[in-house]
C-alpha cells in the first residue's frame, strides 16, 4: 500500500517522464539503444534536434560536432542554429553529460542526492523532443525509451556507499524507473507532455 501510495506520488510529480518498462536492473544490462538499431527506424537527419535527442540518449560514445568525436561542451556548441534560443537556457556539463542547469529530478519524496547528474541530463533530452515536436519533426518512437532507459542506468550506477545504502538507493532508482517507465507508456512513449495530477 505504502509502495502504491508512493508510485502514484511519484507519477504525479514526475508528470511527463516514463521510461520503458522494466526495472533498473534491466536498464543497466539494457544500455540506450544508438541510432540505426531498433528503435530508431526513423533515425533523425543530422542537424536536426531530434538526432540532438538520439545522440543524448546514446550517451558521450556518440557526441560528435561535424562529423568528428566530441566531448560534451562540444556537442553542447553544435547544438542546432536556435537550439539555445529555444529552450531558454546554455546547457551545461554535468558528470560528463549535457544537462540542463535549471532541471531537478521532480519527485515529491526525496531521492538520492546522486540522482541529480542524470535527471538534469534526462530533463535536457526531454526538453529538446519536445522543442523537436514544436519544429515539425518526427521524433522516432525509440527516442523516449531510449533517454528513459540512461536515466535508469546513471541513478543505478551512481548508488555508493556500504551495503544497506546501496540497497536503499537501488530500490529509489528502480521505483523512481518504474514511474518513469509507467508514464511514458501511458503517453505513448511519444513527445513528453507536461500535465497535471489528476490526468485527464
Amino acid at each position: 500500500m505504502v509502495l502504491g501510495r508512493l508510485l502514484v506520488l511519484l507519477v504525479s510529480a514526475l508528470g511527463g517522464s516514463a521510461a520503458g518498462a522494466g526495472s533498473a536492473e534491466t536498464a543497466v544490462a539494457d544500455p540506450p539503444q544508438m541510432v540505426g538499431t531498433p528503435g530508431y527506424e526513423d533515425a533523425a537527419p543530422s542537424g536536426s534536434v531530434v538526432a540532438a535527442a538520439q545522440d543524448l540518449a546514446a550517451g558521450t560514445a556518440s557526441f560528435t560536432s561535424g562529423g568528428a568525436p566530441a566531448g560534451a561542451a562540444a556537442w553542447i556548441a553544435a547544438l542546432p542554429e536556435g537550439t539555445v534560443e529555444a529552450l531558454g537556457y546554455v546547457p551545461v556539463t554535468v558528470d560528463g553529460m549535457p544537462a540542463d542547469p535549471e532541471g531537478d529530478c521532480s519527485s515529491p519524496v526525496p531521492l538520492p542526492a546522486s540522482f541529480t547528474p542524470a535527471c538534469l541530463t534526462h530533463d535536457l533530452g526531454y526538453d529538446l523532443l519536445r522543442l523537436a515536436a514544436d519544429r515539425g519533426e518526427t521524433v522516432p518512437a525509440g527516442v523516449r525509451p531510449a533517454l528513459d532507459r540512461q536515466l535508469a542506468a546513471r541513478m543505478v550506477s551512481s548508488c555508493g556507499g556500504g551495503p544497506v545504502s546501496r540497497a536503499g538507493c537501488r530500490v529509489a532508482a528502480e521505483v523512481a524507473d518504474a514511474v518513469v517507465t509507467a508514464n511514458s507508456w501511458r503517453q505513448g512513449d511519444g513527445v513528453p507532455v507536461a500535465e497535471n495530477f489528476p490526468w485527464s
